[in-house]
């Protein structure tokens, strides 16, 4: 498939910030919310991936879209090349939106870096997620596909890397797009090739892994390894689609994942 990681550059879906910080942004604060979905993009995304979810959530979900540094409404601000920091830096920002129970989600860097932040959370003593729902990213201790550290740092065998995986980067081709995000593309496939799992105890949140069962980056045996690393309640499912299967309205991902949050807002009396 072609894939165009900067969805949203044709300016057809606009959002309006409503939060206390930048990093994340939505359409509206939704009233009726008694759980917070907090969505942290792939390497090289943008919050704009998840603009669509809020119609398929519950009304009592309040969709958050993550906008890391380096990208539209924040273009002008450095990316982070380090997954730690990423984490460090998104945690201190929605301190003050998690006065409501919360979930994180995060797809295939993305799952990296929310794993690091409940890691973070938990660590820290503050509010932690009722789940970690993570996607498309085997286990943080295994390291095999992870670009090689001279890939990164080389244009071409960067987008020939990420093309062989993943699928066509649709725009590239135009030097104008390629020049604009190339350094996020880049700043974040270096966070993801110098991540290393640290010592820590497994997790006491809930993990959830999923995966598509075409997706050449990732094994099915690579996402059950997500196992090792919670304490809580595991489960992982394996959904027809590619790497990009959370956002594939035939994958069923969506449905599961409202589903989810609704079982979680319930049992928890969010």
């Amino acid at each position: 498939m072609s894939v165009n990681p900067f969805a949203g550059v044709d300016g057809s879906c606009k959002i309006r910030r409503v939060s206390q910080t930048k990093w994340i942004e939505r359409r509206d604060a939704n009233p009726r919310a008694r759980l917070r979905l907090f969505c942290y993009p792939h390497a090289g995304g943008a919050a704009s991936a998840f603009q669509a979810w809020q119609r398929v959530m519950p009304e009592t979900v309040e969709v958050c879209p993550v906008q890391p540094p380096g990208r539209w409404t924040r273009h002008h601000e450095p990316p982070f090349r380090r997954v730690e920091p990423a984490a460090a830096s998104f945690v201190e920002a929605i301190e003050s939106l998690t006065d409501l129970p919360f979930v994180f989600f995060g797809h295939s860097l993305g799952a990296l870096v929310m794993f690091e932040a409940t890691r973070l959370v938990e660590a820290r003593g503050k509010r932690t997620p009722k789940a970690c729902v993570v996607a498309a990213r085997g286990a943080p201790h295994i390291d095999v596909g992870r670009p090689a550290r001279e890939v990164v740092a080389d244009d071409e065998r960067l987008v020939n890397w990420v093309s062989e995986r993943y699928g066509k980067l649709s725009g590239f081709d135009d030097p104008e797009i390629r020049e604009l995000f190339m350094p996020v593309l880049r700043a974040d496939l270096e966070a993801y090739a110098h991540y290393e799992l640290g010592s820590a105890s497994p997790l006491a949140t809930a993990l959830y892994a999923f995966g598509g069962d075409a997706d050449r980056a990732v094994r099915a045996e690579e996402l059950e390894g997500w196992r090792e690393h919670t304490a809580g309640s595991f489960e992982s499912a394996v959904l027809p689609g590619d790497h990009f299967f959370v956002h594939d309205q035939h994958s069923g991902f969506l449905p599961k994942l409202a589903a989810l949050l609704e079982e979680l807002t319930v049992d928890h009396g969010a």
